[in-house]
C-alpha cells in the first residue's frame, strides 16, 4: 500500500495513530508492547488522508489531537460535524464510529508531558479493550 509516492507499507496494521505527539507516541510504543501492529503518522501527514478509506481497514484508529485541527474542519470532515456529542468522555470511543478513539488532549487548550503521556496510556487500555471484545 502507497500513502505517499515514495512511501511502502505493509497491507494491514491493527491500529493506525495520527499524531506523533506524546500522546500518540504514548500510545503507539504501548500498542506495539502488547503485540499490535501499529502505524504512526504525523498529524501534518494525516491531514491529507483519505480517513474514510482507514475507517474501513484498519480495526481502531487513534486521533491524540483532535482539537488542534478541528478548528480547521479536517476532524468535522472525517468525523461529520457532529463528533464530539458522540465522544464517550470516559474511554474516548466515538459512539458512532466505534473503532474512532479521540485523545483526551482536546479537552485542554495545552498539556504537560505527564498529562500528555497519561492520556496515550487510557487510550491504549480503551483500544486494547474494545479491540478484545472484537476477537
Amino acid at each position: 500500500m502507497k500513502l505517499y509516492p515514495d512511501t511502502v507499507l505493509q497491507d494491514a496494521y491493527d491500529v493506525i495513530v495520527i499524531g506523533a505527539g506524546l500522546g500518540g507516541m504514548t500510545a503507539a510504543s504501548l500498542l506495539a508492547k502488547r503485540g499490535l501492529s501499529v502505524l504512526m503518522i504525523d498529524q501534518q501527514m494525516g491531514k491529507d488522508l483519505d480517513l474514510k478509506h482507514i475507517f474501513e481497514k484498519y480495526r481502531a484508529v487513534y486521533l491524540p489531537e483532535a482539537g488542534l485541527l478541528s478548528s480547521h474542519g479536517v476532524y468535522d470532515t472525517w468525523l461529520g460535524a457532529d463528533w464530539m456529542n458522540s465522544l464517550d468522555q470516559q474511554t474516548g470511543q466515538l459512539t458512532n464510529l466505534p473503532r474512532v478513539f479521540i485523545g483526551e488532549e482536546f479537552i485542554m487548550n495545552g498539556v504537560s508531558v505527564v498529562e500528555a503521556v497519561a492520556f496515550g496510556r487510557n487510550a491504549v487500555c480503551s483500544i486494547d479493550r474494545f479491540l478484545s471484545s472484537q476477537a
